[in-house]
């Protein structure tokens, strides 16, 4: 019984029915202080807090009484006291232990002090969390109950009664700034008493005091006699009053009070301060609706007044034009009476005078209604300004979200490369308490990045920045994609993993591959997540309508994620797509994440014209369905995709199985044939993920005679071609753990595996990527049989083929014979010619495996020759650029159409030439003579090639250089730092050793675009290789680096791994080869 009790990894003790100790063990003497001695025999109340031991000994007979087994964590909260006198909480479990002795308990304790600790904090972020979604639905739902054209009686009413609901007040009033008062407009819950001012002066009473403060008065200790809350059954004085002042654009609009039963909490106050600029604006634009509405309306009577004045006039108009016709007719008969023409002459003058009496009237009152439309007009172009307003904080609000993410990421990428730094261990100085602490950290800041990113997406989506690009993608191909990026998720976890294709399925699809593959990996991984047991499935079935002429045909399609998951409870699947929502809160603290997923992929399935929708049965699982259109209205596609069906279809079965299927590779032993395979035997290593696809292959290469060695991640298939040697690699690009690309140059940067041929699978367009790296061919998935037949032909015969053809184009006799001999060795055959159509009569009538090409012939340019090359059947054949000539970089980029490898002759090129054209040629090191070898593992030797190289790193983040600075020193490189674009000019100008330049963007003084743009613009500096540096914000952040002259671009947070890799290449490549402008992309 002692060993059991000693061996236990918790604190033992048993005692018995007297409740004295009569065993323990070493754990539980650490926990509390005791020696063995010190315990054994004293009762177990010494073990208990002072204040719990009187109701302890009850509580022991009484279990004494009834014993039975009870598991840890049942009951109550329980807590221990150490010898020094300090208590701390535990979890208890008791045994009974029946003995010939009598009735024995064993007690297990343990100390969960640390578990306690986290929950308390856990609970602390928790009530922010709920805090601030309780003030931003408070500031939503304010802002509907504002919205519309509401009059200020009832917008007043409105604003008070939202407000004291919300808070809990019990009672409130709210006073509307009028000249130099303040005037009860709204209330809530308020009696009006005769004792009680309906009108306060600015300064009188608090009301005033407040307005004249223009700050919150929070009033704790309310007279008996300031205000009353009344009901049916009584009245009675408020607890607590607040007294908030309304301000907008530094204008008093008013003064809320409202009083409470109980307490205003720190979030009332908050909520109440915030909205009270909102309130103001709301009350300014129904104040200056108001007042149009008036002018509008005393125009419109003005104008009604002028209409009848103009009846009137035109009435006088007439009756005069009738006067004067009788006036005339009088003349003519009384020219004889002078008098009385004189009357009727001064009679006429008279009538004049009033008409233009009337006129003077009419011209002013219309230049009065021209004055009160210029008014109105004016009133209009101020609502509308305040108008732009509001929406144009709306939109700083979501452009600040895209920066604080941008900011975020600076010390974070610090953080991240000092724990993978730390976790590494390369000195050995750590413990491994100390170790597992740093990946601790580097986990949660990997995690802290993920967050970042879902917030900066929903930003982008809100401020209307987020751009769709519409182009034809495979649908089987994106799958693909998807798939491997999961596959080793279920094997992890131990589900079966599914994607299945329905029957008439378009074998394309036109949409936005980038974003409609983010909405199926945030479905895929909210299905992983929630999911301990079972499956998930990812299918895709096509939707139909309707032709004219009757027959069906597909009009969109479907993607459905289904789970065997928790589901998601009725009650809450209705907010689902909210940001920010999860079940329940127990779901963010048991599986994490924000609840921004589902709503960034609503957003983009709107982008894409689609729709997504979702069933859920609690405790069964969930479905979620994205449903897209063949041909998206606003997209520039002629013509909806055709259907995939059984005529058309080119793909190989196998390969298509391989996405049905689970994609499992879980025992590669049992597949290959690396136990049987031995010296001297013909094998291949296939390194491809898809178990289906895989088994394919093994079957197709012993049946050629070869040996097969599987792995399913890029590590393995290293580890397996370094330790077998193999004749040949099939790669494929879409590795769970790396990137293909990486494994392929890890493979040619090693000098024991660099002459091995590798054949490169993938579903991506890098064909001219891989070949440049050194691979010998190139199929784009899903394959065909045909295809598969003619990989492996092209394998076979480049190893049947004994002696490698290397051709050598240069004009200069002594300069073609001394390259003769740099390649000559054991199976290469070198042909010589002078002329670039000796070099294209000779390709066109022997195989050739590789050319050296120098660019300065006599009959034509070396870009001549490389576009007659082009033109031929011949043009997949490696071409390296061996030249003396200073290329510009227009040359550059139209040389880098045709091959990647540009050698400057110089002091070191012929020892890089002779590595370039064994890369090509796959050469082994063993035919090559002592000399060659010699160079060739000088070359290769990485830590040789970095140590003490000059780089200059520049970041305006001191915890950046420090991070960065640390990792490049530790690899052997000399660092030089600046702060900002301008030092690093300087520097650039000041020394001449520096090689590579590291650039941060974002930096004070000069920026990093700014800074590269310069260093290219000088003649001097124009070849130094500069790898840009951004936080990833914005989305054009990768154009404008390479516009400006990048040389390579990495995002931040860095990849340490992949930095040193790039230095390794650029470096290598400064000793003797010319850099293009034109980017590779990292």
């Amino acid at each position: 019984m002692r060993a059991i009790v000693d061996g236990a990894p918790h604190g033992m003790v048993m005692i018995d029915p007297a409740g004295a100790i009569v065993l323990v063990n070493s754990r539980l003497e650490r926990d509390f202080g005791y020696s063995r001695e010190e315990m054994i025999g004293h009762k177990v109340e010494m073990l208990v807090p002072v204040r719990f031991r009187s109701g302890h000994k009850g509580h022991r007979d009484s279990y004494f009484s009834n014993p039975a087994t009870r598991s840890m964590g049942e009951g109550r909260d329980l807590y221990g006291q150490r010898k020094d006198g300090t208590e701390f909480p535990v979890e208890l479990g008791l045994n009974p232990i029946h003995t010939d002795e009598g009735l024995f308990v064993l007690g297990a304790v343990v100390d969960i002090t640390e578990r306690k600790a986290a929950e308390d904090k856990l609970r602390a972020v928790t009530q922010k969390l709920e805090k601030q979604n309780w003030l931003k639905s408070g500031h939503a739902e304010l802002a509907d109950v504002m919205r519309g054209r509401l009059e200020l009686d009832d917008l007043s009413k409105s604003v008070v009664t939202f407000l004291a609901k919300y808070t809990g007040a019990s009672v409130g009033v709210l006073y509307l700034s009028e000249g130099d008062a303040l005037v009860l407009r709204g209330t809530y819950a308020y009696s009006k008493r005769k004792r009680l001012a309906t009108t306060f002066a600015i300064g009188e009473g608090i009301v005033g005091q407040a307005a004249r403060e223009r700050e919150t008065i929070l009033i704790s200790d309310v007279p008996e006699d300031y205000i009353t809350i009344g009901s049916g059954l009584g009245e009675c004085q408020p607890r607590q009053i607040v007294v908030v002042p309304i301000i907008w654009t530094k204008k008093l609009e008013g003064v809320l009070e409202l009083g409470t039963l109980t307490e205003f909490t720190d979030a009332h106050l908050e909520l109440l301060r915030s909205t009270a600029e909102y309130v103001g604006v709301a009350i300014t634009t129904s104040r200056e609706r108001g007042r149009t509405e008036e002018l509008l309306q005393t125009t419109q009577s003005q104008a009604n007044e002028l209409q009848v004045q103009q009846a009137e006039l035109e009435a006088a108009n007439a009756e005069l034009e009738e006067k004067s016709h009788e006036l005339q007719a009088q003349q003519e008969e009384l020219e004889a009476t002078n008098s009385e023409l004189e009357e009727q002459s001064q009679q006429l003058k008279d009538q004049q005078a009033v008409l233009q009496k009337a006129n003077d009237e009419l011209t002013a009152r219309s230049r009065s209604l021209v004055e009160q439309r210029n008014e109105l007009q004016k009133a209009k172009t101020e609502l509308q300004s305040k108008a732009m307003e509001i929406e144009q904080a709306s939109k700083y609000k979501s452009e600040f979200l895209a920066n604080m993410s941008h900011e975020l990421r600076t010390p974070l990428n610090s953080v991240l490369i000092l724990a993978q730094n730390l976790a590494e261990n390369a000195e050995g100085n750590l413990t491994e308490h100390q170790v597992k602490s740093a990946e601790v950290i580097q986990s949660g800041g990997r995690d802290l990045l993920n967050l970042i990113n879902d917030i900066l997406d929903l930003s982008k989506v809100e401020a209307g920045r987020l751009d769709v690009h519409f182009e034809n993608i495979s649908v089987q191909r994106m799958l693909e994609n998807v798939r491997s990026q999961f596959v080793h998720i279920a094997q992890k976890k131990g589900l079966q993993f599914d994607v299945a294709i329905g029957d008439g399925v378009s074998a394309t699809l036109v949409t936005d591959s980038q974003r409609c593959e983010q909405v199926l990996k945030n479905l895929l991984s909210n299905a992983f997540k929630f999911t301990a047991n079972g499956s998930v499935c990812l299918s895709i079935a096509a939707e139909a309508s309707a032709r004219s002429n009757g027959s069906v045909a597909p009009a969109s399609v479907a993607f459905t994620v289904s789970d065997t998951g928790i589901g998601i409870p009725v009650e809450k699947q209705n907010a689902i797509f909210d940001a920010f929502q999860q079940a329940d809160g127990s779901i963010s603290r048991k599986y994490g994440g924000t609840g921004l997923g589902l709503t960034i992929s609503r957003e983009l399935a709107k982008l894409l014209e689609g729709k997504l929708s979702f069933q859920s049965t609690p405790g069964e699982g969930s479905s979620f369905t994205l449903v897209l259109p063949l041909a998206p209205k606003s997209s520039n596609a002629a013509s909806p995709p055709e259907t995939n069906d059984a005529n058309n279809s080119t793909i190989l079965d196998p390969v298509r199985n391989s996405i049905n299927g689970r994609g499992r590779l879980a025992s590669a032993n049992s597949v290959d044939d690396r136990d049987s395979t031995h010296p001297g035997d013909r094998s291949i290593v296939i390194i491809e993920d898809d178990s289906n696809f895989a088994s394919l292959l093994v079957d197709e290469c012993r049946a050629r005679g070869f040996k097969c060695l599987v792995a399913g991640t890029g590590r393995e298939g290293i580890q397996l071609v370094s330790r077998f040697r193999p004749e040949a690699v099939i790669l494929d690009l879409g590795l769970p753990d790396t990137d293909g690309v990486e494994v392929l140059d890890q493979l040619k940067l090693n000098l024991a595996t660099r002459h091995i041929p590798v054949h490169v699978l993938s579903g991506m367009d890098a064909e001219r990527e891989t070949s440049q790296r050194g691979a010998i061919g190139y199929l784009r998935k899903p394959v065909s049989a045909e295809e598969l037949e003619d990989l492996l032909t092209d394998i076979q015969s480049f190893l049947d083929k004994r002696v490698k053809h290397i051709l050598i184009v240069e004009d200069d006799n002594r300069n073609r014979a001394a390259v003769v001999q740099l390649l000559s060795r054991k199976g290469v055959e070198i042909s010589d010619v002078a002329t670039g159509q000796a070099a294209l009569d000779h390709i066109e009538s022997h195989a050739v495996d590789c050319i050296v090409l120098d660019l300065g012939l006599p009959d034509m340019t070396g870009q001549q020759f490389l576009d007659h090359l082009s033109s031929k059947a011949t043009n997949d054949i490696p071409v390296i650029i061996y030249t003396g000539k200073e290329l510009s970089n227009s040359e550059h980029r139209q040389l880098r159409e045709h091959t990647d490898t540009i050698v400057v002759k110089g002091a070191d090129s012929p020892e890089r030439l002779m590595d370039e054209v064994s890369l090509f040629l796959h050469s082994v090191e063993r035919d090559l003579s002592t000399e060659q070898r010699r160079v060739m593992r000088m070359l290769h030797d990485t830590d040789q090639l970095l140590a003490s190289r000059k780089v200059l790193l520049v970041d305006d983040d001191m915890r950046n250089l420090f991070a960065l600075s640390s990792v490049l020193r530790h690899a052997g490189l000399d660092v030089v730092k600046a702060g900002n674009g301008q030092e690093a000019l300087d520097h650039l100008d000041a020394d001449d050793d520096i090689e590579l330049v590291i650039m941060d963007v974002m930096m004070p003084v000069m920026n990093g675009i700014q800074a590269i743009e310069l260093i290219r613009n000088d003649s001097r500096l124009g070849n130094v290789p500069i790898i840009a540096l951004t936080a990833k914000a914005m989305p054009d952040d990768r154009v404008r680096c390479m516009n400006a002259g990048a040389t390579e671009y990495l995002s931040k947070p860095v990849d340490v791994d992949k930095l040193l890799n790039l230095i390794k290449v650029w470096i290598s490549d400064s000793e003797s080869t010319s850099h293009s402008l034109e980017p590779v992309e990292a």
